[in-house]
């Protein structure tokens, strides 16, 4: 979705090469497991995005940063970076 708002930018079409970009970038996929799902539930209405409040849950239970300038989603307590 990043790529499609034209926020991130690859060498080549996504649709055509997106397990080489994944390997080159160093990219994997996490799918939203039961315990995100939940965790989704208990976290507070800092942010109105459903898809970053997701992304937050997921941080938050598997112990990884996310990559954003986005301030709400600095309000909660995952690790962002920018």
């Amino acid at each position: 979705m990043e790529h499609a708002l034209g926020r991130v930018h690859f060498d080549r079409p996504l649709d055509e090469s997106l397990t080489d970009v994944r390997e080159e970038y160093g990219l994997v996929s996490l799918a939203i497991d039961d315990e995100s799902a939940l965790h989704l539930l208990r976290l507070p209405a800092l942010h109105r995005d459903p898809f970053d409040r997701i992304l937050v849950a997921q941080a938050l239970v598997h112990g990884l940063a996310i990559l954003t300038p986005d301030r709400a989603i600095r309000a909660y307590p995952a690790r962002a970076i920018w």
